[in-house]
């Protein structure tokens, strides 16, 4: 979510919750019935809340985190299956000689 300046940073919330879950905070646009059609009960009257914005380098610097560990991932799963498929050649070129 981008908080760039201007936005307005107030949200209602209310409080719902299942039988086998504990209470979690919603936003309220007006129509919780995704919700409840979902099993969910209103625990609460909706409260707005003004969420006070993080300065900018820190919503920046929170972001390009979130990039780098992204990558680290993609990095990483991308590293596992390039290993796979070498591995898999490599029997396949020893196959091949040993006709």
């Amino acid at each position: 979510m981008r908080r760039d300046r201007g936005i307005n940073m107030k949200k209602k919330i209310v409080l719902l919750k299942t039988d086998y879950s504990d209470s979690r905070p919603v936003e309220d646009d007006g129509d919780l019935s995704y919700y409840t059609d979902q099993g969910y009960v209103i625990l609460t009257e909706a409260v707005e809340i003004d969420f006070p914005e993080l300065p900018k380098e820190v919503v920046v610097n929170n972001e390009i985190a979130s990039i780098d560990k992204k990558i680290t991932e993609i990095m990483a799963k991308s590293e596992a299956s390039i290993t796979v498929l070498k591995t898999r050649k490599q029997e396949l070129l020893a196959i091949g000689h040993e006709s």
